[in-house]
């Protein structure tokens, strides 16, 4: 005998679809609240309409191109469906290029050594996973997160200057010696022994080193070979800065005069004179060198040209420091009697005097927008072009001797073996590196790493990885 239930599902079978719409109207309107709440929530999923599901893909994309990352990390959660459509590789390739982690690609052929808990699954699609690889090491740099592997020992006296380019290590020293390491593996790749005087500036690029000595001498070296290749003869003493951008050497000596080289076939093509006492500081930026010196003046070279193209004045001091911005159209320079001065890269004109500082600049770095400088005095300012210092960083006892932008944080690195990892917008502390093992008076920095060499003798170099 037929159940109730099946008797009332025979009649419904028979209907017409008016007739079991009326019925089932009729039905309702008799149930009690509870039991309409009850039948909703079984229901409901059949009335949902899955409407990514339904467009066209190329529509999907579309809508799903408007979410950022975390919500498209919530739409994969969903479904299957979902899943397959927020993992589209044009989404979040375009995600990679807003955020500019397209050139952390390479990290997705490294070996992670991290210790954050935030380390990607196997990934859905390339460029999700490159985001991914990208955002782990942001929250590596922000929270902390690092390893400090054995430090990087040979030298027997004190490391003078470090530079990298790519994998490539470059460390000078009091030895007569300088050193070719590997960022990845840390080891010593070769040690370049020609000089008969301390190194006491290198250079590296696209494989090629660049050694400026105390025995007066200028030298280009293969970096995996070793090999000597150009040995750059004319400055009248100690070589004390050099500046290499693959195919021109600038070098300053203790003779006040900067020498302008090519590299590939070692030719000397400019001598600079104008400087009146030793040259402190040097740099190279596209086709503009730029020297400041002990007579208190930076000078601005053409260097394909061999020209003074300005002459800056205003510091009272001796200038320590430089750098220009990313456009290449503000220099910022510090000096001995505390104060930063930007300058107009084109005419030449002082455009903001940044006082607040105590005691001497001791280093500046720039962006399009920020100025940080470093000081005697132990504190850190942020600034911006007209001179409105927004934050000072206060944390470090002694010398701030070396900063370093890293997108939106400063790292800055001073006495008492501290560095110091700073958000640059907010001028909040994000964490101190506790395991730095020696002191420093050289940094650097790459996407992954912090590299510092102690004045110490024996030279060391410590390496902090966030990767």
């Amino acid at each position: 005998m037929a159940t109730p239930s099946e008797r009332v599902l025979h009649e419904l079978s028979t209907l017409t679809g008016q007739q079991k719409y009326d019925l089932l109207l009729e039905l309702l309107r008799g149930t009690e609240t509870w039991q309409l709440r009850k039948l909703y929530s079984e229901i409901a999923g059949l009335l949902a309409v899955d409407i990514l599901c339904q467009v066209p893909p190329d529509v999907a994309e579309k809508i799903l191109s408007y979410l950022d990352a975390t919500s498209l990390c919530a739409v994969a959660t969903c479904s299957r469906g979902w899943r397959q459509l927020a993992d589209n590789d044009d989404i979040w390739h375009r995600l990679c290029i807003n955020q500019d982690y397209v050139k952390f690609e390479y990290l997705t052929q490294q070996p992670w050594v991290g210790r954050s808990s935030h380390a990607p699954a196997t990934p859905p699609s390339h460029w999700k996973h490159v985001y991914a690889q990208a955002h782990t090491l942001d929250w590596n740099w922000r929270r902390g997160s690092y390893v400090v592997p054995p430090l990087l020992k040979g030298h027997r006296l004190t490391v003078t200057s470090i530079a990298h380019d790519g994998d490539l290590l470059v460390s000078g020293s009091r030895d007569n010696t300088a050193r070719v390491w590997s960022l990845q593996t840390l080891e010593c790749i070769n040690v370049l022994e020609a000089h008969t005087d301390s190194v006491n500036d290198v250079a590296v690029k696209d494989g090629l080193v660049a050694t400026a000595s105390s025995d007066g001498l200028v030298r280009v070296f293969n970096a995996k070979s070793g090999q000597c290749l150009r040995l750059l003869q004319g400055h009248m003493g100690s070589v004390d800065h050099i500046a290499f951008d693959g195919k021109i050497i600038v070098s300053a000596g203790a003779d006040c005069s900067i020498r302008v080289w090519e590299a590939q076939k070692g030719r000397l093509l400019h001598t600079l004179t104008g400087h009146s006492q030793e040259i402190e500081c040097l740099l190279l930026n596209g086709n503009i060198a730029v020297s400041g010196s002990w007579d208190s003046s930076i000078r601005v070279w053409s260097a394909p040209y061999g020209v003074c193209r300005l002459v800056l004045t205003g510091h009272t001091q001796v200038v320590y420091c430089s750098c220009i911005n990313p456009s290449s159209t503000r220099l910022v320079s510090g000096g001995g009697e505390g104060i930063v001065r930007v300058w107009n890269l084109h005419n030449g004109n002082q455009t903001a005097t940044l006082a607040g500082h105590s005691q001497e600049i001791m280093c500046v770095q720039c962006t399009e927008d920020l100025i940080a400088s470093g000081s005697a005095d132990s504190y850190v300012r942020l600034w911006n072009y007209t001179g409105t210092c927004f934050h000072i960083l206060m944390g470090h006892i002694g010398y701030v001797r070396c900063l370093r932008f890293r997108g939106n944080m400063l790292v800055s690195g001073g006495d008492t073996r501290r560095i110091t990892v700073w958000d640059s917008k907010t001028g909040s502390l994000l964490h101190t590196v506790h395991k730095q093992p020696s002191l420093l008076h050289c940094m650097h920095t790459t996407e992954t790493q912090i590299i510092t060499a102690s004045p110490d003798a024996p030279g060391t170099i410590c390496v902090v990885n966030y990767w």
